[in-house]
């Protein structure tokens, strides 16, 4: 044999040895990996079933907690809602101090504008009717004074 021929066999022994090793290794990890699994099933199970003993106590502290902080929230409620209040009320002010040094009106006065306006168009349109009724009338004359303009028309020919 000559000596590549003793180099190769060598490699391929070398190979065959590291795919046997890699295999063990992977099957070791694979095994611990199932174990693992096993051992989290078990330990799961044993949890649920503790927890289901439980289940009872784990529901009437979740209830008396419960009480608890509705009681805490009623309790609060009032200065919860002050805050809230201050909070509204210092937020108008701003707003107004705002509105105020851009010279913008505030929504009582715009209001009683349009009020004002929507009177004044109304009455306007009253008036116009009126004024067009007058105009579409025939103009009505009396005895004297069409007895008047027959007595000009005599004296004027």
């Amino acid at each position: 044999m000559t000596k590549n021929s003793k180099n190769f066999e060598a490699l391929q022994d070398d190979l065959k040895k590291f795919q046997k090793e890699v295999s063990e290794k992977s099957r070791e990890i694979w095994l611990a990996g199932l174990g693992v699994v096993s051992e989290v099933e078990d330990k799961g199970q044993a949890f649920f079933k503790e927890l289901d003993g439980k289940r009872d106590t784990l529901q009437e502290k979740g209830e008396a907690l419960e009480k608890k902080l509705v009681a805490f929230g009623n309790d609060r409620k009032e200065e919860i809602n002050k805050s809230f209040d201050d909070a509204r009320s210092f937020l108008s002010r701003q707003f107004d101090s705002v509105m105020d040094r851009i010279g913008a009106s505030h929504k009582a006065e715009v209001d009683e504008l349009k009020a004002k306006v929507d009177e004044l168009t109304k009455t306007l349109a009253e008036l116009t009717e009126k004024l067009e009724a007058k105009a579409k009338a025939p103009a009505k004359t009396t005895r004297k004074s069409t007895a008047k303009t027959a007595a000009k028309d005599e004296n004027g020919k």
